[in-house]
């Protein structure tokens, strides 16, 4: 069993995987965006609040599959392109 000094510094570590993984899909964004868009602007609140949801969605999936750093950086690309892609559907009303 895990004691709680180990615990939080685990999560902490599951965190940071978490929000590199979101940093990258903010990167992949960013990228796009210029790419096919004729603004010049980015609204670099979007990137923070991406990392920031990757940052909790990777200290979520860490506690689960300890072990593997690479499922974690996964788990915070996947997860905050997964909510992103939920919101947007809200909002356009795609979803009832």
């Amino acid at each position: 069993m895990m004691t709680q000094e180990l615990l939080e510094s685990s999560t902490l570590l599951f965190s940071l995987q978490g929000a590199f993984g979101g940093l990258i899909r903010g990167l992949v964004g960013l990228t796009k965006h210029f790419q096919e868009s004729r603004k010049k602007y980015f609204q670099f609140s979007k990137l923070f609040y991406t990392v920031l949801v990757s940052a909790i969605v990777g200290a979520v999936a860490g506690n689960l599959v300890i072990g593997d750093w690479r499922l974690v950086v996964i788990a915070g690309y996947a997860g905050s392109d997964f909510i992103q892609g939920l919101y947007k559907s809200k909002v356009l009303g795609l979803i009832k």
